[in-house]
């Protein structure tokens, strides 16, 4: 009976088993810009711009000398298919235009399609003469 009473006990007494920790969306993290292409032209790839999306919905895009070039913040709705990324750019502490894009990742690649204007595209591609912007991004390894 005293086996049973101090077994008991011990259970009772065991710590509670540790919450897992929270991940951070995929999307949070730090991205290198590999490849550009704007209304169907290829661009060069800018050299070691970085973008940032914060897990606080704060945005940031810095340049090779890690100086912040804009700021702002993002929403993501990862329920719609494809993904929507919605990003308020600030410019001197005022708002700024918001650009509407959808978005994927694969494993370290971040592929975004975003429109100037009001729309938001329907796929991943940038036309010729077309207002959209295709970017591909892939995770920066610390």
């Amino acid at each position: 009976m005293n086996a049973l009473i101090l077994g008991l006990a011990l259970v009772v007494a065991a710590p509670a088993p540790k919450e897992a920790a929270k991940k951070d969306p995929p999307h949070v993290g730090d991205w290198t810009v590999e490849s550009v292409i704007a209304g169907g032209q290829i661009l060069p790839a800018p050299p070691m711009m970085i973008i940032r999306f914060g897990a606080d919905g704060k945005f940031e895009r810095k340049g090779p000398d890690g100086q912040l070039v804009i700021g702002g913040t993002f929403t993501v709705d990862a329920k719609q298919s494809p993904a929507h990324l919605d990003v308020k750019h600030q410019e001197d502490q005022q708002a700024g235009p918001t650009s509407k894009a959808i978005f994927k990742i694969d494993g370290d690649t971040l592929t975004i399609c975003s429109a100037q204007g009001d729309g938001r595209p329907t796929a991943f591609e940038s036309t010729a003469g077309s207002a959209t912007v295709l970017m591909v991004l892939k995770r920066k390894k610390d």
